[in-house]
């Protein structure tokens, strides 16, 4: 073979090599492109379920919040009211100790004050002794 035929050999070579080396790139670019779009609409649809789900989150948590606040306040007033019931029972227990206690000790002084009064009539058991033998 002469070299124009030889020449040929390979630009028909080369020719229908690179023409099938077109067609699969042509392929595995649609089939990457096809990829490409089913990723971007999963990823469109997956961001849209997060928000949707992230928002859930925030309204249950602001929920919750409003919830236990609202269960910690009415605990709060129950033990304040139940502390102002026992001051005000204690406080009328301990007023009333208070005056029994002013009227007994008031009584004792009564009583020392008239045992002083009896005791100075009287005199010791020395002197009586003393006053009888003399």
């Amino acid at each position: 073979p002469s070299l124009m035929e030889r020449l040929g050999h390979v630009e028909q070579f080369l020719g229908s090599s690179t023409g099938k080396t077109m067609q699969d790139r042509e392929v595995i670019n649609s089939a990457l492109n096809e990829i490409h779009a089913k990723m971007y609409a999963w990823e469109a649809d997956h961001e849209a379920a997060m928000k949707t789900h992230l928002q859930k989150l925030r309204a249950l948590e602001d929920s919750m919040h409003h919830q236990i606040s609202s269960e910690v306040a009415g605990m709060q007033q129950g033990v304040a009211d139940k502390f102002e019931a026992l001051r005000g029972r204690l406080g009328a227990t301990f007023d009333r100790q208070d005056s029994s206690l002013a009227a007994l000790e008031a009584s004792h002084n009564d009583t020392l004050g008239l045992f002083g009064d009896h005791a100075a009539h009287h005199g010791t058991l020395a002197n009586r002794v003393n006053f009888l033998e003399s």
